[in-house]
């Protein structure tokens, strides 16, 4: 099996967020990598990164106290993070605009006397 590394992670922006404590936080790929090295697993990076943690090993009953819920919530998202939004594809369900053609010009009648209607 596969373990995830940084060297495969799909973004260019790391997003990591606590469901124990509610905080969050951003980083830039390249960074991490410059710092833990591009074949770090990602558990092992959201380990490192979540160390300060104030829920992160301590020993407490399951269900009495919040435990470091630390994940990475981008991965399993259908569109990338570090899009922005007027670049963001439609999705399938949005339609796109129809195209207007423009109007075509007046074309001179056969006898060169002046304009006729436009075409349909």
């Amino acid at each position: 099996m596969d373990v995830p590394r940084l060297s495969t992670y799909p973004y260019v922006i790391v997003r990591i967020a606590c469901e124990g404590c509610r905080r969050k936080g951003a980083y830039r790929l390249a960074r991490l990598a410059d710092r833990f090295g591009a074949e770090a697993g990602l558990d092992d990076v959201l380990k490192r990164l979540s160390a300060d943690c104030p829920n992160r090993g301590l020993k407490r009953f399951k269900g009495a106290y919040p435990v470091c819920g630390a994940m990475l919530p981008d991965l399993g998202s259908p569109t990338p993070p570090d899009v922005p939004p007027a670049v963001a594809l439609p999705s399938a369900a949005t339609p796109l605009p129809a195209r207007r053609r423009p109007p075509s010009p007046a074309r001179p009648s056969p006898d060169g006397a002046g304009p006729t209607a436009r075409d349909p």
